[in-house]
């Protein structure tokens, strides 16, 4: 059995995954940015699980050298991979306008360029048998967001590329993506909600909730439906207006 190679270890959700597949003692292969905090990753893990394999690499993934420099190193430890758990991702909040151009190359390529070239490197190293590939997209690929056009459009990417991938590798690997909502991976990012009071204002005729929260442009719209005249045999499908 081949090692996992995990992207984004140290993060919060990056670290969920690393717990579980710890637990479930699959042998890993860990990157992230930072070499400091892959170490003391290491050692946590060690210490909870002794016997696991672990082996850690800093890894800049939007610079192709440092990814072909992490690949160099696995095949000098004779690694083969048996799975792969791309989760490293950026998801900026800011108008499209505000970017830098730096910015807009540093995050299309830890989103999307890194996935696929991580994804290739795998697929050249495996040990056989059927691989698998999970890839981190998001709602905002399906729901595209203001504020995170370049999230929205690169998760949007992983989420099409994967689904084209797993036709091409039928029988030969297991390809995954999945869309998470919002999730509080960063330290910094405060987990408890904040009360959210809505105000109904008249506007037009049209009854709309306001807060006076800050929401990247988005606005909400309660929907009302007159289904008095809907037939018997449509009656169960109602829920349906609750997703549009």
């Amino acid at each position: 059995m081949g090692y996992t190679l995990v992207t984004g270890a140290c993060g919060g959700l990056g670290g969920a995954f690393v717990k579980i597949l710890a637990e479930r003692g699959e042998s890993l292969f860990l990157t992230g940015r930072s070499a400091e905090r892959l170490a003391v990753l290491k050692d946590r893990l060690k210490g909870d699980f002794p016997d696991l394999p672990v082996i850690v690499r800093a890894c800049d993934l939007t610079d192709e050298a440092d990814r072909r420099a992490l690949f160099q190193f696995s095949d000098g430890e004779r690694i083969v991979f048996s799975r792969l758990v791309y989760v490293a991702g950026v998801d900026t909040q800011k108008a499209f306008e505000k970017y830098t151009q730096e910015k807009i190359v540093f995050q299309t390529r830890v989103n999307f360029e890194g996935a696929l070239s991580l994804i290739h490197g795998v697929l050249a190293r495996t040990s056989g048998e059927v691989v698998e590939i999970l890839t981190v997209g998001s709602m905002s690929g399906i729901c595209p967001m203001p504020y995170f056009s370049i999230y929205s459009a690169t998760k949007k990417a992983i989420c099409q590329f994967s689904v084209a991938l797993r036709s091409e590798l039928k029988g030969r690997a297991k390809v995954t993506c999945i869309l998470p909502g919002g999730i509080p991976t960063r330290e910094d990012i405060k987990k408890e909600a904040a009360p959210l009071n809505n105000e109904e204002l008249q506007v037009d005729g049209t009854t709309l909730l306001h807060q006076k929260i800050f929401t990247g442009g988005i606005s909400y719209i309660r929907l009302l439906f007159d289904a008095g005249g809907l037939p018997d045999h449509l009656i169960p499908y109602l829920g349906i207006l609750k997703h549009v």
